[in-house]
């Protein structure tokens, strides 16, 4: 139903905006993965795991964004700080947005300084 109904509908919308993001959230979502990487127009996939699913920064995650990025396209994932580094040595740094929350200034600067030397 998903191919016969919403996916031309995405098509549809991708065409109509400059810049395209799906919110793919969670496991139950992945079966539509292929269709929606085949499209052209879609720039973006941001990728949610879902309650009680190991969080983004997990490495069960990695050959999912190594799929997406290996198919063009940007990534943006929501990584606890204390795994932002380690997620981002599995897989491509270039085209991937990473959202985290720090718990002060301090911890912000030192995860920014780790990241900045490393990469």
């Amino acid at each position: 139903m998903f191919r016969e109904f919403v996916f031309p509908l995405i098509i549809e919308e991708c065409k109509e905006f400059d810049r395209t993001i799906w919110h793919l959230d969670g496991p139950l979502e992945l079966p539509h993965l292929d269709s929606l990487l085949s499209i052209r127009e879609l720039d973006c996939i941001q990728w949610i795991p879902g309650e009680g699913n190991p969080d983004s920064g997990e490495e069960c995650w990695v050959p999912l964004y190594r799929k997406i990025q290996e198919k063009g396209k940007l990534l943006q994932i929501f990584v606890p700080p204390e795994k932002v580094t380690k997620i981002l040595g599995k897989i491509e740094q270039k085209g991937v947005a990473v959202a985290t929350t720090c718990a002060s200034r301090i911890e912000a600067r030192r995860l920014i300084k780790e990241i900045e030397e490393r990469f």
